[in-house]
């Protein structure tokens, strides 16, 4: 994973989110899986979210994940597990570029393809 291209004010507001969405985990319901997830954040269609997740070998124990979330599709498009917040502020940084950067590619198509339609 490479380092976000973030300004500081927004590595700062990334990592006290990622701070605020942790404490939030404990206060939501497992689901039937046992996982939990709370949003950092939002960019267009894309959710930038804290996972705790059973581990497979040992269901007891949890793994921390952020996850880049498509809300439109429903799924998942990228991961990362994190051995500490350190790591999930780092993930959910380069994530939520990730994010504006598909946001923009989908915006741009969309444009495109109505201003195309409209000179038809």
């Amino acid at each position: 994973m490479q380092k976000a291209a973030l300004n500081t004010d927004g590595q700062k507001m990334i990592a006290a989110r990622v701070t605020e969405s942790y404490t939030s985990l404990f206060l939501t319901s497992k689901h039937d899986d046992g996982s939990r997830h709370a949003a950092i954040g939002r960019v267009g269609a894309f959710e930038v979210r804290l996972l705790e997740l059973p581990c497979v070998n040992s269901p007891e124990e949890l793994g921390l994940w952020v996850e880049l979330y498509d809300r439109d599709l429903r799924v998942g498009v990228d991961s990362y597990r994190c051995s500490d917040l350190d790591d999930a502020i780092d993930a959910a940084q380069y994530l939520t570029a990730q994010a504006r950067q598909q946001s923009r590619g989908i915006s741009a198509i969309l444009l495109r393809a109505a201003s195309e339609s409209i000179a038809a």
